[in-house]
């Protein structure tokens, strides 16, 4: 993977997830809910698609981004087991971060302070605009909520360290000036800036 792509796929990482120690903050590496899915709403032309050109120079695969999830941005592969998950996301799944959540002031504001550095650090990569962003990562929090807490109670306890529709949205909505959001209605915690990779 190209160096700068390479920062993109960590920093987006970092921008819609959170550190935290919670043994159920689990992000899905492979379905419509995973983190790539998400990162090819953001950013649909650096993303391969299936077929002989899914190894090209300028794209990433899925394989690929994951495997740059777990070496720079900070998630743990777990394997989860007899948990309706799997037929969602598999039995592996990141573990170190969780989804900001968009429907929490704090996580909204931490999501808006994040894209924008984001958008000033890679300008170039067209990525989508905010609201389209929050439409899916709102999306894909929701219905992973529920997944997680209907009928996963024993997910988070049978974690092994290793050896829903379809948004859409413009893929060419510029993104350079970012509407202002709301504050939270309370104090956000500190976002990290984004740092080369």
């Amino acid at each position: 993977v190209h160096p700068k792509l390479r920062t993109v796929v960590v920093d987006f990482a970092q921008v819609v997830t959170m550190e935290s120690p919670s043994p159920r903050a689990l992000v899905a590496k492979a379905g419509e809910e995973s983190m790539f899915d998400l990162f090819k709403l953001a950013f649909p032309s650096l993303c391969a698609k299936d077929g002989p050109d899914s190894r090209r120079s300028g794209v990433v695969n899925r394989p690929r981004f994951n495997k740059l999830l777990v070496q720079r941005a900070g998630f743990v592969d777990k394997r989860v087991r007899r948990c309706r998950l799997k037929g969602i996301a598999g039995t592996w799944l990141l573990h170190g971060r969780r989804w900001l959540d968009p429907s929490d002031p704090a996580d909204l504001q931490l999501l808006d302070t994040g894209y924008r550095q984001l958008c000033t650090l890679h300008k170039d990569s067209d990525v989508c605009s905010f609201d389209c962003l929050v439409k899916g990562l709102a999306k894909l929090t929701s219905s992973w909520s529920t997944r997680m807490s209907h009928g996963n109670s024993k997910c988070a306890m049978q974690l092994q360290t290793p050896q829903g529709g379809e948004v859409r949205c413009d893929p060419h909505s510029k993104a350079s000036n970012p509407q202002p959001h709301p504050p939270a209605e309370r104090p956000p915690p500190q976002p990290q800036p984004l740092s080369a990779h």
